[in-house]
């Protein structure tokens, strides 16, 4: 299967507990185009714009049961937001759609309070075992690793320990709450992303057209059908 990385991220494979926040589709009717090609010209388009942090992926996904046809998907990361394209034939037409994934976890109380029994039920193990001084000397050592991880995985280079961690049941939603709050850069890096991922996937759409000699998009078939994207 083909692979492209684009500025040091990996795709991310799994979608499940997902919130879908924009989506867009356009058939082309009587018309035909390799999705290989397509998704070539999209990663084309994408590389141009050098978008900090993303990683795109090809990935064949089946259409339904495990023994349904699979389909061909170029699936688009950066951080928690996951853009899925596909590009398929239909009848004898071909279509491409494409949706924005969320798939952003916070922490609620209920992880708060777990991690907090964890981290005194832990202290009590520790002190019993080795006394006051020793006990809060290793309970320290014990807590600065684990701070220590949750910041080289925020860092540059750290993309491979922050998909580790943010899969760890109340210990991702805490990390990612306390290290990757919902602020306003957050929240326009994102918008920048979806923008910039959807007009790299116009830009493909305006080349294929061109060279087929097709009719191209008209100014209100390019606008996806956007949702909240700050619902956190």
């Amino acid at each position: 299967m083909p692979f492209r990385l684009l500025a040091g991220a990996r795709a991310k494979l799994q979608v499940r507990g997902s919130e879908e926040i924009s989506h867009w589709a356009k058939p082309f009717e009587q018309f035909n185009y390799s999705p290989q090609e397509f998704y070539k010209l999209v990663e084309k388009h994408l590389e141009t714009r050098k978008i900090p942090g993303a990683g795109a992926e090809w990935r064949a996904i089946r259409e339904g049961s495990i023994l349904s046809p699979e389909r061909l998907y170029l699936n688009i990361q950066r951080e928690r937001l996951l853009f899925v394209l596909c590009a398929a034939p239909f009848g004898n037409s071909f279509f491409v759609s494409c949706r924005l994934l969320d798939y952003r976890s916070g922490a609620n109380l209920f992880d708060y309070l777990f991690g907090i029994a964890f981290l005194l039920s832990l202290g009590f193990g520790v002190l019993t075992q080795y006394g006051l001084i020793p006990g809060l000397f290793t309970l320290g050592l014990i807590v600065t690793l684990f701070w220590s991880l949750f910041r080289q995985a925020v860092s540059v280079g750290g993309e491979w320990l922050d998909d580790v961690i943010v899969d760890v049941p109340v210990i991702g939603p805490i990390y990612e709450s306390l290290f990757r709050p919902d602020t306003y850069f957050r929240r326009d890096t994102a918008e920048m992303f979806r923008q910039l991922t959807h007009n790299a996937v116009l830009q493909a759409i305006d080349e294929m057209t061109t060279q087929k000699g097709i009719r191209g998009l008209t100014e209100e078939e390019r606008k996806p059908v956007v949702r909240n994207l700050y619902r956190r």
